[in-house]
């Protein structure tokens, strides 16, 4: 198995770890927060800080990474900070044994799909994006870079979700329904009409609530 450094060592980190398993050997784990331990347990120590990851690479004979932190945006910088800090890395994308992966799809790197997840026939999932524990991306619809399903959330056919967009759990988009990039839908909404970008929208059916930034923290 080929040797996999993971950058994030929180609950997030834990579950990529996991998922990981099947194809690589975990090394470890590299944290902003030198004392972090995480959840992370048997998967693999904590061997230091994000600036220590071309030593760590070199000492363990790896060019594979995973950035493995929740929120979107600190994902997307996170990510331009481990390319500035080596960029011959290899970011690959993480799909859990259990996920249903369809014909005719495109998975980004970086991207994860976890346990129970299903990502249908036509579908692309982006870049650096995470379709979570049993969420079902539909036939013919897109997942943009950054961008997240929580938990049980669902997609109808030829839906879009923007980059950095969080879709909340058990949320429901309709089928050709648009969601603009790092717009956040509440869990348990129902979204059956466009929404725009950056803005925090819920209900059922789901409505704009307000505006938002695209660094605004929502878990």
């Amino acid at each position: 198995m080929k040797p996999l450094l993971i950058k994030g060592a929180s609950a997030h980190g834990v579950v990529a770890a996991e998922a990981a398993t099947f194809r690589w050997k975990v090394v470890g784990f590299v944290d902003a927060a030198a004392g972090a331990t995480g959840l992370i347990g048997a998967f693999g120590p904590l061997l230091g800080l994000p600036t220590d990851i071309p030593e760590l690479l070199l000492k363990h004979g790896a060019a594979d990474i995973f950035v493995a932190i929740g929120d979107n945006f600190t994902r997307k910088k996170a990510v331009a900070h481990v390319k500035s800090l080596a960029p011959h890395l290899h970011f690959p994308a993480i799909v859990h044994p259990t996920a249903t992966i369809c014909q005719n799809v495109e998975i980004g790197e970086g991207a994860i799909i976890c346990a129970g997840a299903v990502v249908a026939t036509g579908a692309k999932v982006g870049a650096f994006s995470i379709l979570n524990t049993g969420a079902s991306l539909d036939h013919h619809s897109t997942l943009g870079d950054y961008a997240s399903m929580a938990p049980a959330s669902a997609t109808g056919g030829n839906a879009h979700i923007g980059e950095g967009a969080v879709i909340g759990m058990g949320a429901i988009i309709h089928h050709g329904t648009h969601v603009g990039p790092w717009t956040v839908v509440g869990s348990a909404s129902l979204v059956n009409k466009n929404l725009p970008e950056n803005v925090t929208a819920y209900g059922q059916p789901a409505r704009v609530i307000r505006p938002r930034r695209p660094d605004e923290r929502y878990l």
